[in-house]
């Protein structure tokens, strides 16, 4: 008999690492932002992409639900498959997830202010491929 002991910390000890590895670490002090501000960016630009993709027909929906089944991750490889955005453009949204993901998953209070320019940069450029409908 296997008695299996989780611990709920594993998971925010190994974001913490990988954050440290790809040295997205951040300290405290004028060079970050609270949490807070960076979800609700990448949020809007979450929403954009989702809003080009839905209008161009470029995603498949969820059963009967009106919700995307894409992940951030494909509905930007489905921008860079259909010629709205570069390869380059397609690495940075990629990277900007990534950090998403380890922040989120790494429960940080305090994020780098530059993944938060680099996040508005993107949505600038998202609103923009929008308004070239």
């Amino acid at each position: 008999f296997v008695i299996n002991i989780i611990n709920p910390e594993r998971y925010k000890k190994a974001a913490k690492e990988i954050i440290k590895e790809s040295h997205l670490e951040t300290s405290a002090g004028e060079n970050t932002v609270d949490q807070m501000t960076f979800m609700i960016e990448f949020i809007k630009l979450e929403k954009s992409i989702r809003e080009i993709l839905q209008s161009r027909q470029l995603y498949i929906p969820f059963g009967d639900t009106p919700k995307m089944a894409y992940s951030f991750r494909q509905m930007a490889e489905a921008l860079n498959r259909n010629e709205l955005i570069n390869r380059n453009e397609l690495i940075e949204l990629l990277q900007i997830n990534k950090y998403r993901n380890l922040v989120f998953h790494g429960h940080q209070d305090k994020v780098d202010k530059e993944m938060l320019e680099r996040t508005k940069r993107a949505q600038t450029l998202i609103e923009k491929i929008k308004g070239d409908q």
